[in-house]
């Protein structure tokens, strides 16, 4: 959802860039969940092509930002680990909607469109 969120808010400020989504125990490859999909169609996204994939696969020292949407001191350091500095980590906290009901993604969704928002404002300048 933030990956989505955080890419329209880039190129409406004419803001260049590169947003990919990964998780550190993602299930590599499995599809958006249901509840994801319809929280982000209702705020006229579509990500029904989502598909995810491990952190782990992707160049992380080739990214200027590493934005995690969660605060865990395991996330820290498998990144640190991965060759990423403290220093370009930056937390997007929200609570986990997993296994919630759909008001519950609806606010998730709500509370990392806010924090793109303010994201996209800041690289922006």
């Amino acid at each position: 959802m933030f990956q989505a969120l955080l890419s329209r808010e880039l190129k409406s400020r004419g803001v260049e860039a590169e947003v990919e989504s990964a998780g550190i125990l993602a299930c590599n490859g499995a599809p958006a969940n249901e509840k994801a999909i319809i929280s982000m169609k209702e705020k006229g996204l579509d990500i029904t092509n989502h598909r995810t994939r491990l952190v782990s696969d992707l160049d992380l020292l080739s990214y200027d930002h590493v934005f995690c949407v969660a605060l865990a001191i395991k996330a820290t350091q498998t990144l640190v680990r991965l060759g990423i500095l403290p220093d370009k980590i930056e937390f997007v906290v929200t609570a986990d909607p997993y296994g919630q009901d759909i008001e519950t993604y609806r606010a998730c969704a709500e509370a990392l469109a806010r924090k793109a928002a303010a994201i996209a404002n800041k690289l922006a300048g």
